[in-house]
């Protein structure tokens, strides 16, 4: 059976041990599983998502552990991708595929990503007891999750100054700001650093790479403003930049010498800040509509003049507004999140995401 925006397929045994879907979807032997995939296929329908049962038969059920759903599921996304031509073209809706990374994040945080090179992606979350935590994709695989102490009390916030050097920020149990960096790619930490400040409770920072050796940091401050504080060189001292925010920000930039702050205001809805020439001066706020959960807050990632924004709405889906010149609409990419976002852009041409899922672990979609 077929089904608009997904697959109902079965496991089981055959005489020779296989499992039928995963041989199928591989090397297109046998016709059944294969003819229905890829009659959905051809005309338009899209997979996002699966259902895997075992039959009653104990090597059936062998075969499904051996294999496993993520295994499975992998196998069939691969050889049949959500994304077609032929959905597109008939007016269909692309959704993502999301894929399980694992940890358990604290309630109410979400992850932070950087990425040092096209090769390589590096998450960071507050584990549910508070400590830094830390994993990194290789290009081929995801790595053990690592503790990297501290006693945080925020989302952390991430991001990559050259390739090897990575500098994380948090709220600290002062309400301050707190770095911690590394110069070797995550093979070794600097002990936190304080910088100052106070950070709204139940909100973090967010942090960009703007120039060569140039960072900025942006919070929300105790009275509800935005606070930039940048580093060349040295620290400067923390600037009010104003606004009345609901939400920890997002930063990106799309040229040099722009810096695009983004958060939720008091409406629910998103607003940008903008500033062109390096954040000596400042645009007013500008609205840019939807509506974004409450106690989350959005997403940035660039790819040069491409823009991309990503939020939690009011339905716990993931949605996304993308710069391309002008703004397009917002548009539904689903899931379930119980997080802000996190997004990074290692590649030309794509997007990777992260939130904390429903069962409090981190999850993906490029």
């Amino acid at each position: 059976m077929a089904s608009r925006n997904g697959i109902l397929a079965g496991t089981w045994a055959n005489s020779g041990g296989d499992n039928q879907i995963y041989a199928n979807s591989v090397s297109g032997s046998g016709t059944s599983y294969l003819s229905m995939l890829n009659w959905s296929y051809a005309n338009g329908v899209g997979f996002t998502s699966f259902q895997v049962w075992c039959g009653d038969n104990p090597n059936g059920l062998s075969q499904y552990k051996t294999l496993g759903f993520d295994k499975i599921v992998a196998n069939l996304q691969k050889y049949y991708p959500a994304t077609t031509s032929a959905s597109l073209a008939k007016g269909g809706t692309a959704q993502p595929h999301w894929s399980k990374i694992g940890g358990q994040l604290a309630s109410g945080t979400g992850p932070a990503v950087c990425a040092q090179n096209a090769n390589s992606i590096d998450v960071f979350v507050q584990g549910t007891d508070h400590v830094l935590y830390y994993t990194y994709w290789d290009g081929t695989k995801w790595s053990a999750w690592k503790s990297l102490g501290g006693s945080l009390t925020s989302s952390p916030a991430a991001t990559s100054t050259s390739a090897g050097v990575i500098d994380v920020f948090a709220r600290g149990t002062s309400g301050s700001l707190y770095e911690k960096t590394s110069t070797n790619g995550g093979g070794s930490w600097s002990n936190w650093a304080p910088l100052g400040g106070q950070i709204a409770s139940g909100t973090g920072p967010a942090a960009y790479l703007s120039g060569a050796g140039h960072l900025d940091v942006f919070v929300e401050g105790t009275n509800g403003a935005l606070w930039h504080k940048s580093y060349a060189g040295t620290w400067s001292g923390w600037v009010n930049l104003g606004g009345a925010l609901t939400s920890s920000p997002a930063v990106a930039s799309t040229s040099a010498g722009v810096i695009d702050v983004f958060a939720r205001g008091t409406s629910g809805s998103l607003y940008e800040k903008t500033s062109t020439n390096g954040g000596g001066s400042w645009s007013n706020w500008a609205p840019l509509g939807g509506q974004i959960a409450s106690g989350t807050g959005p997403a940035a990632s660039s790819q040069g003049s491409h823009l991309g924004l990503f939020v939690e709405g009011t339905t716990g889906a993931l949605y996304q507004k993308t710069w391309t010149g002008s703004w397009s609409g917002w548009q539904s990419l689903g899931g379930a999140l119980t997080s802000s976002p996190a997004a990074t852009s290692p590649t030309s041409g794509a997007f990777d995401v992260f939130a904390r899922g429903t069962d409090g672990a981190l999850w993906e979609t490029p």
